[in-house]
C-alpha cells in the first residue's frame, strides 16, 4: 500500500515539475514561438516515461528535447497561431454579423473543431514519430480519424480536467499541463505501440 502511495506521489511530482518547466520555457520563448516546442517535450518526457520506463529526472531531458524542436518547428508555430488567429477573427466577425449566414457559420465552427482536435494529435503524434515537413500537420490530421476513440477521449479528458481545474484552482496551477498531457500521452502512446507491428 505504502509504495501505490509513492508511486502517486513520485508520478504527481512529475506532472508538476514537467508543468514547471513548461511555463519557464513557453516564457522564455517568446510565448508564440515557445509554446510548441515546450509542449512537444513535454509529451516526449512522457513518452519516455511510459515506453522506455526512463525514470530519469524531466529537467536535462526536457532541455534536450525542447531545443531540438524549437529550431525545427519555428515555421510551424507561426502558421499555426496565424491560422488560429484568422478563424477567431473570422469567428468574432460572424458574430458580430446582422445577417447570418448558414453555410459561413458552419465552416468557420467545422474549422475552429478540427483545429482543435488537431492540437490535441498534434503532439502526441510528433512526440512518437519523426516527421518530415510535409507530414508534420498530415499524419495528425490522418491520426484524428485513424484513432477515432483516442481522439474522443482525449476530448473528454480536457473536458473533465478543464472542470476540475475550474473548481480546483490550485490544482490547476500546480498540475497544468501535466495531467491531461500524461492522460492523452497514455492513450496514443499505447495505441500507436499497438500498431506499430501492424501498420507501420
Amino acid at each position: 500500500m505504502s509504495q501505490k502511495i509513492y508511486a502517486v506521489c513520485e508520478l504527481l511530482y512529475y506532472m508538476m515539475s514537467l508543468n514547471f518547466l513548461w511555463i519557464c520555457y513557453t516564457l522564455a520563448g517568446g510565448f508564440f514561438l515557445g509554446i510548441i516546442p515546450a509542449t512537444i517535450a513535454v509529451y516526449e518526457c512522457i513518452r519516455k516515461r511510459l515506453l522506455q520506463k526512463d525514470e530519469s529526472p524531466a529537467g536535462p531531458l526536457f532541455r534536450k528535447c525542447y531545443r531540438q524542436n524549437r529550431q525545427k518547428n519555428s515555421v510551424v508555430s507561426l502558421v499555426a497561431f496565424v491560422l488560429t488567429g484568422l478563424l477567431l477573427i473570422s469567428y468574432l466577425l460572424m458574430k458580430e454579423a446582422v445577417i447570418e449566414n448558414i453555410l459561413f457559420e458552419f465552416a468557420i465552427r467545422a474549422n475552429l473543431w478540427l483545429l482543435f482536435l488537431l492540437f490535441l494529435v498534434f503532439f502526441p503524434v510528433h512526440a512518437y514519430f519523426s516527421l518530415n515537413r510535409f507530414k508534420m500537420l498530415l499524419q495528425p490530421l490522418v491520426f484524428i480519424f485513424i484513432c477515432p476513440l483516442q481522439t474522443f477521449a482525449s476530448v473528454m479528458i480536457i473536458g473533465v480536467i478543464g472542470s476540475i481545474y475550474f473548481l480546483y484552482p490550485l490544482l490547476g496551477i500546480c498540475l497544468g499541463v501535466g495531467l491531461p498531457a500524461y492522460c492523452i500521452g497514455y492513450l496514443f502512446f499505447k495505441k500507436f505501440t499497438k500498431m506499430k507491428g501492424v501498420y507501420f
